[in-house]
């Protein structure tokens, strides 16, 4: 094999001969950890900002607030509550403290309270001396120390709507020389990021565990707000930057003993490993990532948005009398006339732990009686395809089985999923051949407990989440990237199994690989309206 960079041909790897470079003696730790401080190659468009520049950008590039500015807002729930709590933050925290906390002689307190202790304080209007709560707590949090960065306060005053009404009013008439506003959606976790306090997977995974509908969602957020799957990413970014640096070795420290021998197919070895864990991960072989195919769903990722079971059949089968018994209401108009249902409709449920969202479709018939109806057909197959899981609904008294439909996702282990229904008016049905079959009656509820325990059995094997290791995917965003990741690795790939690879180009293709994987985290992130799609769906609280 014959390496190419620079310009420079290396001959056969192991063999021997001169170079006029001087070059350090212990290359490869050299390359390694010059890789995360490396300037921008000439190849690279835009120059690759570091950390903390671009958390500075990002944060100087808004529009509507400035970052020197103290917000606050209401943390907990709107309406009666025993305790509101009302967050503040920024460099106006101490003169906020002392202006709306008065001692008994409606004096401010000579000092702070003690960090992250709770004191018990009353509150006063700040201009009017009125007492607007009495026996309110009060928990300052230090800068550094805080869930933003900066210097930070808590007051836990009495849930009344007018009490946290009167003092939310309180603190907008407060006037010095940072401003003081109400905070945006999601402005004190996006402090959080740019302070460095969190990065952006455990953000999403933040905003993901406020979300939680069900206790899977809950413990798939709960892996990402304590790290551990930021801890996946790292890892294998820093796999990418170590072959990248050994790549890189081979162009800078080509002639150093010990550098060559072996190096190359180490770095070679350990991107194939890569590449094979991500191609697991999405779903794709290698030929699809190079079609730019979306890849399947990951567990995380389904988990999290819910899963999505599609009850498709013949019309009068049954289909919305079923959606309406599993979602305890009429959820679906339900009617003797066939074509009745036109549009695909959805409830949400929670079988076993896993939020479940169940779509009903239009009956399938080979001759629809009107352009609306054969819309609504398209739509069910559509949905069927692109679910989850399906479940075909046919009457106990059909003479022939409509065909089953698959959705994508499926593999040859996923078997087809029957529920034979109106067993109370012809009790004596067969099974459907080869497919998962539950028997019952939608009208009389038989058999609906089966139906239901057994769909959350088959959720609970297929959609199994790790207790020990974080999914890798929970958010469509991941999976785009770790797409794109894989893209330029297969690239890298690629290039290495050229009989003259160009260590430049798959050291670029490398760089940018990891370049993906780190805007997962928000480390090398480059553009601002990611931060704000992100942020912007917090609550104002958070």
């Amino acid at each position: 094999m014959v390496l190419r960079c620079r310009g420079w041909r290396i001959g056969p790897i192991g063999a021997a001969r001169q170079c006029t470079r001087p070059h350090s003696t212990r290359a490869v730790r050299t390359a390694v950890l010059q890789a995360e401080h490396r300037a921008p190659p000439i190849l690279d468009s835009g120059a690759i900002a570091s950390r903390t520049s671009i958390r500075t950008l990002a944060s100087s590039s808004r529009t509507s607030s400035r970052p020197n500015d103290t917000i606050y807002a209401l943390a907990t729930g709107a309406g009666r509550a025993g305790v509101a709590i009302i967050r503040i933050s920024g460099a106006a925290v101490a003169h906020i403290y002392h202006s709306l906390c008065l001692t008994s002689r409606l004096q401010p307190y000579v000092r702070l309270p003690p960090a992250h202790k709770l004191v018990v304080r009353n509150v006063h209007h700040p201009h009017t001396r009125e007492l607007l709560d009495a026996g309110a707590g009060a928990i300052l949090f230090p800068a550094g120390a805080s869930y933003t960065g900066e210097t930070s306060l808590e007051l836990h005053i009495h849930g009344g709507v007018a009490t946290v009404s009167d003092v939310l009013d309180a603190l907008g008439s407060i006037r010095t020389e940072a401003r003081v506003r109400p905070a945006e959606a999601g402005e004190f976790t996006r402090r959080a990021f740019e302070h460095g306090r969190l990065d952006l997977a455990r953000a999403e995974a933040l905003h993901a565990l406020v979300q939680a509908e069900t206790s899977m969602q809950r413990r798939v957020a709960v892996q990402g707000t304590a790290g551990f799957q930021a801890k996946r990413y790292e890892a294998m970014r820093a796999q990418l930057l170590q072959a990248m640096a050994m790549t890189e070795a081979l162009i800078d420290f080509s002639d150093e003993d010990g550098v060559e021998d072996g190096t190359w197919m180490a770095a070679v070895g350990s991107v194939e490993q890569m590449a094979q864990l991500l191609r697991g991960e999405l779903g794709v072989d290698s030929a699809q990532a190079w079609r730019g195919a979306t890849g399947t769903r990951h567990v995380g990722e389904i988990v999290s948005d819910g899963v999505r079971l599609a009850i498709y059949g013949p019309p009068n089968a049954g289909k919305s009398s079923l959606l309406n018994r599993l979602a305890d209401r009429d959820a679906a108009i339900v009617s003797d006339v066939p074509g009745t249902t036109r549009d695909v409709l959805q409830v949400h449920l929670d079988l076993g732990g896993y939020k479940v969202i169940v779509y009903d479709t239009a009956g399938l018939r080979t001759r629809a009686c009107d352009e609306i109806e054969r819309i609504g057909i398209a739509r069910a197959r559509d949905a069927v395809q692109s679910a989850d899981l399906s479940l075909l609904v046919i009457p106990a008294d059909s003479t022939s089985n409509p065909p089953l439909l698959r959705p994508h996702s499926y593999t040859a282990h996923d078997a087809d999923l029957v529920f034979i229904n109106k067993t109370d008016l012809h009790p004596e049905c067969a099974r459907v051949s080869g497919a998962t079959t539950w028997k019952g009656s939608v009208k009389t509820g038989a058999g609906l407990a089966e139906l239901m325990a057994g769909l959350a059995q088959l959720i609970q094997t297929k959609y199994a989440v790790s207790t020990t290791e974080a999914p890798l995917i929970t958010h469509t965003r991941h999976r785009f990237l770790l797409l794109e990741c894989l893209d330029h690795i297969n690239r890298f790939l690629d290039l290495a199994r050229a009989r003259d690879p160009d260590l430049v180009l798959a050291a670029e293709e490398l760089r940018y690989a990891a370049k993906s994987l780190g805007k997962i985290t928000g480390n090398h992130l480059s553009a601002d309206e990611i931060l704000g799609s992100i942020f912007s769906t917090f609550c104002i609280g958070k």
